[in-house]
């Protein structure tokens, strides 16, 4: 079966917008951001649920590909919060 999708529209002036519809996306919002973090941790899920659009798709399996990379490359990276700046801080 073919993969489709569909663009949302967007706004380039300001739109008015439901005072309502905005205090629920308020309410909603932490629940959605918390949502987000764990699947992004999973990489399994990922993996499996992006499968079909990886291969019918050259931008998602070109962004699959870089998350692959940044998977090997991120455990090896160093931390650097410690160390000192210029300015007599740390970064």
């Amino acid at each position: 079966m073919p993969a489709a999708f569909t663009h949302a529209p967007i706004a380039l002036l300001p739109t008015p917008f439901p005072r309502d519809v905005f205090d629920l996306a308020l309410r909603v919002s932490p629940l959605f951001a918390a949502l987000s973090d764990t699947v992004s941790r999973d990489h399994e899920f990922l993996r499996d649920t992006l499968a079909g659009v990886i291969l019918t798709d050259d931008f998602t399996a070109r962004i699959w590909r870089i998350y692959e990379v940044g998977r090997l490359v991120a455990p090896r990276l160093l931390r650097v919060e410690g160390i000192p700046n210029e300015l007599g801080g740390t970064m």
